[in-house]
């Protein structure tokens, strides 16, 4: 991963992660574990995104033991593969696996949870020795993501429950 790479990687990440904590701080705890008729609270869209997340820092490592010979091209740049992602007129059924349990039950413990995310993320990008263009899987509407993809999807995939969030504060 190159160096303009991994800034950009980064800023997508942090700017996502500084979206999310201006949510998180500006509802009180009430609205923070408020369970909506049709959706999650706001304490569950978090430990969604990290599970996410998490899930695909899995991925990677895994795919990346064995990556391909070849870069992996997929369909979307950067920005617009955030821009697709983070868009919420395209309703998505999470599967069971990346269902929220309810771990988070104060926002400083999710503030804690979210901070602690970021830093491994941040450390993986800082660290990884992983061909990340070499890695790859699909996403079952987006096809094929590689594993630098799959980084900057982690920062649409955040500002698209950011807006939920926010949605949902609106109707309340």
């Amino acid at each position: 991963m190159t160096n303009e790479v991994k800034a950009s990687i980064l800023n997508t990440l942090n700017n996502s992660q500084t979206a999310l904590l201006s949510v998180i701080n500006s509802v009180d705890e009430k609205q923070f574990i408020n369970q909506p008729t049709d959706g999650w609270s706001i304490s569950e869209l978090v430990e969604h995104i990290i599970i996410v997340d998490n899930s695909i820092l899995g991925s990677l490592r895994k795919v990346g033991a064995t990556p391909s010979k070849e870069e992996i091209e997929s369909k979307f740049a950067g920005a617009e593969l955030v821009k697709l992602v983070s868009r919420r007129n395209v309703k998505v059924k999470a599967p069971e696996y990346f269902q929220p349990k309810g771990i988070f039950k104060s926002k400083q413990a999710a503030i804690d949870g979210l901070n602690a995310h970021h830093a491994t993320l941040r450390d993986f990008i800082d660290s990884t020795t992983l061909p990340l263009n070499k890695i790859g899987f699909p996403h079952p509407l987006i096809g094929m993501i590689n594993g630098e993809q799959w980084l900057i999807f982690m920062g649409g995939h955040s500002d698209r429950h950011v807006n939920q969030m926010k949605e949902q504060l609106e109707v309340a």
